[in-house]
């Protein structure tokens, strides 16, 4: 969810690998690098993913410095890169400099991927109680506290930093850690406080009013969130993340036309018109704009005709303009590119429905319901559909299927009882209908409405208004 500082490397460091690489080209017959730049060059690589090109280097500077304790570190940390946690633990239990910090925090992630954690844990004690004596103890312990982050071990890695923020408290590095941890063992509010402090001590750091804008987004307190992301555009006014996250809460908040604004703003930051269109088409469809909304979706379409999302987008809009012969023109182009997703067949036969097709609107909704039988408002509309064509045993299953799956939906008892009707059980009807009734006096009216038959049944004196025959 947090937006985290990303590795850097220094000017010296790059100019060394840049060494380094002109020599392997042969653009340079100077190959004698010290024992410092050789770690230099086997750390950028590591840091990079370039596991083999750091194994490389390693080869290349034991030919040249045999007998050095640093390198033969490096390599148990490319062992341990590369998955061979024995052999890595093998070397550094036989390097001359146990108590050395990349020893020790590489033996302890050693020991955890073996399985050993009582071992390891118990060397993560040495160096927290090493950590107390020293000034520079934020930058270790947050090394340390990676070796359980890359494992997913946060609760660990909460308390070590924890441990860190005792010793320095007004360390942000300490802190950010921190802080992305909390959010990670779902302890946001901790998570917040810890990033308010961050801005206690220095307001303008961007990262961590991002990163509660996330966490307040996350938790739907958009006015909140809208303010963290406002002070991250106030410190960047070309952070496109914070940018394009203050449009999708203004979305959320139904507030189309601002909304509209920052797209149109996050798409001049970054030039990715293709994903502003699809949002600002979304803006003008919940803002009930349609023809907006098709001309947005259909910019979408031109550099990309086979959107699933765009075409079907239009679809929708097309529906509620009663354009049903587009709509069903869009609609079989987007089942075209994704078939087996259910919503596409239920759209189809909603435009089937408006062009009087009730056939070839059941068999869309049937279509939807065996890619994802769970849809009880499909299977309604289904049912709606049987009672129109007279099925009513195909009406009464369906009505049944979509009660079982969720008991709440309107007018369900109703519509049970009409079917139940129509086959002529008439006690489950009654059963049905007087549930019906308490949900919605109006039930009466449009059960008559549908079963005139039942007229006979009417005794507005009785409590459920019917008698049974």
């Amino acid at each position: 969810m947090s937006r985290k500082h990303s590795f850097s490397f220094d000017d010296d460091v790059e100019m060394t690998v840049k060494r380094y690489e002109d020599f392997l080209r042969g653009n340079t017959v100077s190959g004698y690098f010290d024992v410092d730049e050789f770690e230099s060059i086997i750390e950028y690589y590591l840091r990079k993913g370039k596991t083999n090109d750091s194994s490389k280097a390693l080869e290349m500077a034991l030919r040249q410095h045999p007998y050095s304790h640093e390198l033969q570190i490096k390599r148990a940390k490319i062992y341990l890169t590369g998955g061979q946690a024995l052999k890595a633990f093998r070397i550094l239990e036989n390097v001359n400099m146990q108590s050395d910090d990349d020893v020790m925090l590489l033996k302890i992630e050693a020991l955890l991927k073996l399985g050993r954690e009582p071992e390891a844990s118990r060397l993560c004690r040495q160096v927290l109680e090493a950590a107390a004596q020293r000034t520079d103890s934020g930058s270790l312990l947050i090394d340390m506290a990676y070796i359980y982050m890359n494992l997913e071990k946060f609760e660990h890695a909460v308390k070590i930093l924890e441990k860190a923020r005792e010793y320095e408290p007004e360390n942000i590095d300490v802190l950010f850690e921190l802080a992305y941890c909390y959010e990670r063992t779902e302890h946001t509010d901790k998570a917040i406080d810890t990033y308010l402090h961050i801005l206690d001590i220095d307001p303008f750091v961007g990262e961590a009013w991002f990163n509660l804008g996330q966490i307040y987004f996350l938790r739907q307190d958009y006015v909140k969130a809208l303010e963290a992301y406002d002070y991250v555009m106030a410190i960047d006014p070309r952070d496109s993340f914070a940018c394009i996250q203050k449009a999708h809460i203004l979305l959320q908040l139904g507030r189309y036309a601002e909304a509209i604004e920052w797209y149109t703003e996050y798409s001049e930051i970054t030039q990715d018109t293709q994903t502003v269109n699809s949002y600002i088409a979304e803006c003008y469809e919940k803002a009930e704009d349609f023809e907006q909304a098709i001309n947005f979706y259909c910019k979408v379409l031109e550099t990309a005709p086979d959107d699933y999302d765009a075409l079907s987008g239009v679809c929708i809009c097309m529906l509620e303009l009663e354009r049903y012969g587009e709509a069903v023109s869009y609609i079989r182009k987007a089942i075209q590119v994704q078939p087996d997703y259910a919503d596409g067949w239920v759209y189809l036969a909603e435009a089937l429905i408006g062009m009087n097709d009730a056939t070839g609107a059941l068999k869309a909704y049937e279509k939807a319901l065996d890619l994802d039988p769970n849809q009880p408002e499909t299977l309604v509309a289904a049912g709606n559909l049987y009672l129109e064509l007279g099925d009513f045993l195909s009406a009464l299953a369906s009505y049944r299927q979509a009660y079982k799956q969720d008991k709440e939906l309107e007018h369900i008892h109703l519509l049970l009882s009409i079917a139940n009707f129509k086959l002529g059980r008439i006690e489950a009807s009654l059963s049905h209908l007087q549930e019906a009734i308490e949900e919605d006096e109006n039930a009466v009216s449009i059960f008559l409405e549908l079963c005139p038959e039942a007229t006979r049944l009417y005794d507005p004196s009785s409590q459920t208004h019917f008698n049974e025959q």
